[in-house]
């Protein structure tokens, strides 16, 4: 993008159409993960708030993509919410985000919270978000991140911590390990004599 801005010597609003150009078109033809990414940097180039336009054609879109994309995919959700940044955003579109942000850094009990008001869920209902996906989704987080904070201390958790951040039975823990092992985003054996996962 910055080759063609500097070759065809675009200013600085040229560039930011330029950008929400094919943001969108990558959004039509189905390649979320490009237009995500060109979202991203269509929003790093704003100075000023986004119109109410470019929040519903292009920020919408790329809410739900990264909401709706895979657990392993937590760069390109980071990188979105980093960029929304101080953006005022307001209805269907204020929910989304701040379900972006709980995907991002938030927990189990922030998502119950969320899905517990009758607004947030039929913004999930309208916008065709499974709360049962999202739900996985956060779980699967949560594991990834207590395995990612045992790394730097003690490797190993017990079944009882992941029952307690997960706020699951401690008979269910071993088949959420395995699922967060299946996406890839957690390396660990479990040892069910002992109660214990040691992340690798």
């Amino acid at each position: 993008m910055s080759e063609w801005a500097s070759s065809w010597s675009l200013d600085e609003t040229q560039q930011q159409a330029l950008l929400r150009t094919i943001a969108t078109i990558f959004f039509e033809v189905g390649q979320k993960k490009r237009a995500l990414d060109t979202t991203v940097q269509f929003l790093k180039s704003l100075d000023d708030a986004l119109s109410a336009s470019d929040a519903e054609a292009i920020v919408k879109p790329a809410l739900l993509a990264a909401i709706n994309s895979a657990s392993a995919d937590f760069k390109q959700r980071a990188n979105l919410f980093e960029a929304l940044g101080m953006q005022r955003l307001s209805g269907d579109l204020s929910a989304l985000a701040t379900l972006l942000r709980i995907l991002c850094d938030g927990s189990v009990a922030d998502w119950k919270a969320f899905i517990s008001t009758a607004t947030n869920e039929a913004v999930l209902k309208a916008n065709e978000v499974s709360a049962a996906v999202i739900d996985r989704k956060i779980k699967i987080f949560t594991l990834s991140s207590l395995a990612a904070d045992s790394t730097s201390s003690n490797k190993t958790l017990s079944f009882a911590a992941i029952a307690g951040a997960l706020q699951i039975s401690e008979d269910d823990v071993e088949e959420w390990v395995v699922e967060a092992i299946a996406e890839g985003v957690v390396q660990a054996a479990i040892n069910q004599m002992n109660g214990t996962v040691t992340v690798q």
